[in-house]
């Protein structure tokens, strides 16, 4: 298979895809946030079955 040649000048410099420290910060606690949530709302559907199993709802 032949492969395209892009000149050096087009080419992104090395290292270009990498985040700096404080992106990668920012991601991190974003990516936590997330995190957080989808289990938080897991937890309480939970809760709230458990709850409706042993009648604690009404």
């Amino acid at each position: 298979m032949a492969t395209k040649k892009v000149p050096t000048s087009l080419a992104a410099p090395l290292g270009a895809d990498e985040l700096d420290p404080k992106e990668e910060k920012i991601l991190d606690w974003i990516l936590n946030g997330i995190i957080i949530f989808v289990l938080g709302w897991l937890g309480l559907g939970i809760l709230l079955s458990v709850g409706g199993l042993f009648k604690l709802w009404g």
